[in-house]
């Protein structure tokens, strides 16, 4: 550790990215098993089954989705510099193109039917628990005699990081040789900071909600792609500057202690003066509106680096377990979506707690998306397209 502290535009591995990246993989994959079992759940109607939720899932969900998106988009940028340093960037940029475009275009359009009859199967389970098979049907009979008019709806689910990260790839191979990149990348610690904060605090501010989600629209909004696109940045420079890693690390403290204040009162001053039995005020009050949108920013930005000093603190090691994960989170990143919404579908015929419920089907997501890599994909085509490698091998001379 102290020979990469030593250097500080190292290309040295630091284990703790390819664990938090297994971390950020392994955290989504929670968040959306929550969803379903949330109380203000944003696409289901449990009024008439209660039993099936729990405002635990709310708060989980709430307080990891503060900082799982960030956090994987700031390891993101980490391996992406790291990689055009080692390689160059036309390299990186070929090689991130096909592990980001190519499973998006090949993989993308099975995967998204089968979420979209997975997801119409769902909501006709949860709101009508008895007759939800003739629902189902009859939704997809109506949206198949009118194509046309489904598609404003159609999104790209959570393959929106594919998307987004194949944009950014062709935005950094462009301005990555360039001068002023070049200059913005060698800044002070404290310019980037605020620079990101600055970013994150405008369309925040913009947004008009009270959180950024995710943009899974095939033409998504380009404030909410600056947004993302700061964190990857922020990557960038920590890869850049290793050793602003490890003075970081050395702050976990400082950083729970922000946290610790920046958490509560965005969430007080939020629910108490910017919303009314849960929809967002139409006029907000200018100065709590100010107030949130500068504890989010500090939050969005402190949190993921209280994770990532944790990790590096603690747990910067191989192991061979954690590898298993590293290797398939690609993977499991893509196809657990729909796994996770056909867990949700086989649970309503099994009498048990919410909360049971979620913990039963992230651990049964986790295993099937993780067993089908190594039983699946390993070895096959599929694996070389997730690793950015061309379709067909390259037979070496000699």
């Amino acid at each position: 550790m102290t020979d990469i502290i030593r250097q500080p535009h190292s290309t040295q591995r630091i284990h703790a990215f390819d664990n938090l990246r297994s971390l950020s993989i392994t955290l989504i994959v929670f968040v959306h098993v929550s969803l379903n079992y949330m109380v203000n759940a944003r696409y289901y109607n449990f009024a008439a089954n209660p039993e099936y939720t729990s405002f635990a899932a709310d708060i989980m969900v709430s307080v990891v989705s503060l900082f799982v998106m960030p956090l994987l988009w700031i390891t993101t940028g980490f391996f992406i510099e790291m990689q055009a340093e080692k390689r160059g960037i036309t390299a990186m940029a070929r090689t991130r193109l096909r592990s980001f475009g190519l499973p998006l275009l090949i993989l993308g359009p099975p995967i998204l039917i089968a979420m979209y009859l997975i997801y119409e199967l769902a909501i006709a389970m949860s709101d009508n628990p008895v007759g939800y098979w003739t629902v189902f049907s009859q939704t997809v009979r109506a949206h198949l005699a009118d194509p046309i008019a489904r598609i404003p709806y159609i999104s790209l689910r959570h393959l929106w990081y594919l998307y987004f990260g194949a944009i950014y790839v062709c935005v950094l191979y462009v301005v990555y040789e360039t001068k002023p990149f070049r200059a913005l990348l060698a800044v002070r610690p404290a310019s980037m900071f605020l620079l990101c904060a600055a970013v994150i605090a405008t369309v925040y501010m913009s947004d008009g909600e009270l959180t950024i989600t995710p943009d899974s629209r095939l033409f998504p909004n380009p404030l909410i792609l600056l947004y993302y696109f700061m964190f990857v940045l922020l990557g960038l420079y920590l890869s850049r500057h290793r050793h602003l890693i490890f003075a970081i690390a050395g702050k976990i403290g400082v950083l729970f202690l922000i946290c610790a204040v920046s958490v509560p009162t965005l969430y007080y001053v939020g629910l108490t003066f910017l919303t009314v039995d849960g929809n967002i005020l139409p006029d907000k009050p200018a100065l709590a509106y100010g107030v949130v949108a500068v504890m989010y920013t500090v939050t969005i930005l402190t949190a993921p680096l209280l994770v990532m000093s944790l990790v590096i603190r603690f747990y910067n090691r191989s192991n061979a377990i954690v590898e298993r994960v590293n290797r398939s989170s690609f993977w499991v990143y893509i196809i657990h979506y729909p796994i996770t919404k056909a867990m949700f579908c086989l649970m309503f015929f099994v009498d048990l707690p919410a909360l049971a419920k979620l913990g039963m089907s992230f651990l049964i997501v986790c295993a099937l998306s993780v067993g089908s890599y190594y039983l699946l994909v390993k070895g096959t085509a599929v694996q070389r397209l997730l690793d950015g490698q061309p379709l067909r091998r390259v037979p070496v001379p000699g």
